[in-house]
């Protein structure tokens, strides 16, 4: 079944002006989709342009980088809150009773796709007419629900190594500076 079968597939709102005074709508640019699929909600430049409803996020929309070097990257929206969709960040708007969550991962399944596909310019683009035309594998509802928890678990697992990874860059770090002294305040202790 095609993607745009069960879903609106489409690029957000070429805004005019952005501020970062915190008076309007926040808008979610590429910038604020992180790459383990949650977005960066805090750090949003703001709107208050009149944009059509469509252009305003809902729970568990799924946003894809549509151009840059991140062309690609995936997110879920978890939040009730009201923001604004920049131009190039693809909003996929489920219309269908398939979870987002299962549409999420198939998503990313075919973001290397994505990328191939943007890739032939100076700067990575891709339309949201291209990723409709992607088919999307339909199963019962047991075994998709099978897939989202079977992935659900990798991602938790792949989320703790990623935290012990970041923990053991500190600790490396720690013991750098230990043993021979601050490069940035240049103390030169191992001397």
């Amino acid at each position: 079944m095609k993607l745009s079968d069960i879903c609106d597939v489409y690029s957000g709102y070429a805004f005019k002006t952005f501020n970062d005074l915190g008076h309007g709508v926040p808008v979610i640019k590429i910038s604020n989709l992180l790459p383990d699929g949650s977005i960066d909600l805090i750090n949003c430049l703001f709107t208050t342009e009149n944009i059509k409803e469509k252009f305003y996020s809902k729970k568990s929309d799924i946003y894809i980088a549509l151009s840059g070097a991140t062309t690609g990257k995936i997110s879920i929206m978890d939040k009730d809150n009201t923001f604004a969709i920049n131009q190039r960040v693809g909003i996929v708007r489920n219309r269908s009773t398939i979870s987002n969550e299962y549409l999420k991962y198939f998503l990313m399944s075919r973001s290397n796709r994505i990328l191939e596909e943007a890739s032939g310019c100076a700067q990575p683009n891709i339309s949201p007419k291209q990723i409709a035309n992607y088919d999307v594998p339909i199963y019962s509802d047991a075994v998709m629900n099978k897939i989202v928890s079977e992935l659900r678990e990798i991602d938790k697992i792949k989320n703790t190594y990623q935290k012990q990874l970041e923990l053991l860059d500190e600790l490396v770090k720690a013991r750098f500076v230990e043993m021979f002294g601050d490069p940035v305040l240049n103390d030169k202790s191992w001397q």
